[in-house]
């Protein structure tokens, strides 16, 4: 007996066996798995050790050989404990650094007389390179789960396809840095507050407040979702797990504050936030800070926005003074910035803090650039990059337009990835953007993308020509005749 599928419309359409649909649900997991670990064990890179990911290290070797959470050098005198990063994937990094056993670091030098972090063993990398390939290719089942709330099968596994397939999701399993593992926990989040909206489970409600917990101690960004998350479930009825949700949510931050108190109040959270904005307030800040060694006028204004930003951290008024007083000088070019710019370069293509393109690292031989079929695939997702964010940006503002103003009306799940979008589309907007920082969040817009297809493909067969239309048994004229209903 063939199952029926939905059209997306609510309408039953005939569709493929349910066997079938796992089957090929797992086989694109499994591509997905196949192409991350043939990038993670691939990929040639000058530096793994580099940029933001030297923090995340020594936090992790720091945890391991001292038990102090802290960004300290190896042997460069006292460990002090500090809170400029979440504590989540330091961990993650820890334990990997546990489990093989070799975590040693050594100092050494590059080129240009700087001096880098080198592991001294890598079997614990790749440990983290194969962990974080695995849990892309869950994410890939969690948002073929996710999907199929409100989308048929076929489109599901296309959003599978989709996430399986984009090149910065590949190429950021091989990179320590914190992506992959937030991208993965904010589809768990998400897939358990969906099961909780349908079954109204307190077990449930406790998972989905611990799974954006972990994800708040990954990336403090999250902070404010899980109440719009629990105002939503309050508006459908279900005050007491929106309650639970948001209690079992609050151990982390409580957690954390409470470490931070005994440490001695510790302010690396809010310079990181202060910097962030403060950077992201500079229209060319990011093409300046990455030219600064060879163009003086690059370095004049790194050096203006540092100067700013230690005013921000030292005075927060003074500092938000300087700002707005930048700002008011030239009023068109900012509100240009935050309302178009700045959302558009978060869902740019090429990294701009790092070497370009996918990659995070210098990375001179890849899979990309080896292998014709993923060149051109990564190639042909370039183009197709501009097509995504407007396909994805209609589908969300009108999804989360009528779950704001009909939040009953709205499939729950298709409601909160749009707010879920929105949300972080905002906070980058008003902090930091580059598109660096939207790839743990591609998974939840390739789900407005085939939305937004879904939409077009429907308009495409309609309106039907007069020939094909039928009298519905009810006499009227024009109505779906039972061909189209998969009946």
């Amino acid at each position: 007996m063939v199952d029926r599928d939905t059209a997306g419309d609510g309408h039953a359409a005939p569709g493929m066996r349910r066997n079938r649909f796992v089957a090929l649900a797992l086989a694109i997991a499994a591509l997905a798995l196949a192409l991350r670990l043939l990038y993670v064990f691939g990929a040639k890179v000058e530096q793994p050790i580099a940029g933001d990911a030297n923090q995340y290290v020594l936090y992790a070797w720091n945890l391991v050989h001292d038990g102090t959470f802290s960004a300290s050098l190896p042997s460069a005198g006292p460990v002090v404990p500090d809170n400029m990063r979440g504590p989540g994937y330091p961990f993650v990094l820890a334990a990997a650094m546990r489990l093989c056993g070799h975590s040693d670091l050594a100092l050494r030098e590059v080129a240009g007389g700087r001096v880098a972090l080198v592991p001294v063993d890598a079997a614990w990398m790749y440990a983290v390179y194969a962990w974080q390939a695995f849990l892309g290719a869950m994410t890939v089942l969690l948002v073929i789960a996710i999907a199929r709330r409100w989308l048929g099968r076929g489109a599901a596994l296309g959003c599978g396809v989709l996430v399986a397939l984009w090149p910065h999701l590949i190429s950021f399993a091989g990179v320590l840095l914190s992506e992959t593992v937030f991208g993965f926990v904010i589809a768990l989040a998400m897939w358990l507050l969906v099961l909780l909206e349908e079954h109204r489970r307190a077990w449930l409600a406790v998972c989905t407040g611990l799974a954006f917990a972990v994800a708040w101690l990954v990336n403090p960004v999250i902070a404010v979702f899980p109440l719009l998350a629990a105002m939503a479930l309050l508006l459908r009825g279900k005050a007491v797990v929106a309650i639970i949700v948001l209690a079992s949510f609050a151990v982390a931050p409580a957690g954390w504050a409470w470490r931070n108190a005994a440490a001695g109040h510790l302010h690396g959270s809010y310079q990181r936030a202060a910097q962030n904005f403060v950077q992201g307030s500079w229209p060319e800040f990011l093409d300046a800070f990455n030219a600064r060694h060879n163009q003086p006028l690059a370095a004049a204004l790194v050096g203006a926005e540092q100067d700013e930003e230690r005013v921000f951290i030292a005075n927060p008024r003074d500092g938000m003074a300087a700002v707005l007083a930048r700002m008011r000088a030239q009023p068109a070019r900012y509100a240009l910035w935050y309302l178009a710019q700045k959302p558009y370069l978060l869902w740019d293509w090429s990294v701009r803090v790092g070497w370009g393109d996918v990659y995070f690292l210098v990375t001179p031989d890849s899979p990309f650039t080896r292998i014709p079929v993923l060149r051109w695939m990564k190639q042909g997702f370039a183009v197709a990059n501009p097509a995504f964010f407007l396909l994805g940006a209609i589908a969300t503002l009108v999804l989360g337009w009528r779950f704001v103003r009909h939040p009953r009306n709205v499939p729950f799940a298709e409601g909160m990835a749009a707010l879920l979008l929105i949300y972080l589309t905002a906070v980058h907007t008003v902090l930091q953007a580059e598109p660096r920082y939207s790839v743990p969040y591609r998974p939840e817009q390739m789900l407005m993308v085939v939305t937004a297809l879904v939409w077009l493909a429907r308009k495409a067969r309609w309106p039907r020509p007069a020939h094909s239309q039928a009298i519905a048994a009810d006499g009227a004229p024009g109505d779906v005749g039972p061909q189209d209903r998969g009946a």
